[in-house]
């Protein structure tokens, strides 16, 4: 029971300020990442403290988050093998130029492409060569080198706030409104937002303040 509920207690910091492709950016310790192996994990407490002090850095249930998690592999740590260089009997992966979901390969599946590398399809160099794959339409990929550059990762459109936010017992900071002031043209004194914008749309030249 008790392994349950730290697990419980238990959150990721998302930076929703940006996406990678329709990945979310996590705390890390070595500044923000989309891989969630490499997520920092905070407390509840620390994760209230820092929503609290930046309401864009928000807390999500570890729990939740890791059962909806998908494998992608990052282009950018995987090197593409040339057609003429394929081995017969080893194993690749053909994937789709200049599609990308952020970094994120698109790989030939079963049915059609996948973003999903679980569902991505395994070739021989056999069967590559077999095809007609020339061109600029494809690039190959070693297969164990891209299965050991898979990672886990986070798509945003699964956040549900009710369950990994406010479920989770976290509290939505309130947001203070900055109310922002103007000098007005004739008086000089400082007048609301409003009330200058009333002013200059309508062209009146003095402000409530003026005398």
């Amino acid at each position: 029971m008790e392994s349950v509920v730290v697990m419980k207690d238990c959150f990721y910091l998302r930076d929703s300020r940006a996406d990678v492709g329709s990945n979310c950016q996590f705390w890390s310790i070595k500044g923000y990442t989309s891989n969630v192996s490499d997520a920092q994990v905070f407390s509840r407490k620390e994760a209230q403290v820092k929503f609290n002090a930046r309401p864009t850095d928000m807390p999500l249930s570890k729990e939740h988050v890791d059962k909806l998690t998908r494998l992608r592999v990052d282009h950018q740590y995987v090197s593409w093998v040339d057609i003429e260089d394929i081995l017969e009997l080893e194993c690749y992966y053909i994937v789709k130029r200049n599609y990308y979901d952020g970094n994120d390969i698109f790989f030939s599946a079963e049915v059609g492409f996948t973003y999903d590398f679980i569902n991505a399809k395994v070739f021989t160099g056999l069967e590559i060569k077999n095809q007609d794959l020339s061109g600029e339409r494809y690039f190959f990929f070693e297969k164990i080198d891209t299965q050991f550059q898979s990672r886990l990762a986070f798509p945003s459109q699964s956040i549900n706030k009710r369950k990994m936010i406010q479920g989770a017992g976290i509290v939505q900071p309130k947001v203070k409104k900055c109310r922002e002031y103007y000098r007005c043209e004739n008086c000089g004194k400082f007048v609301s937002e409003d009330n200058y914008f009333t002013q200059s749309v309508s062209f009146i030249s003095k402000c409530k303040k003026c005398k």
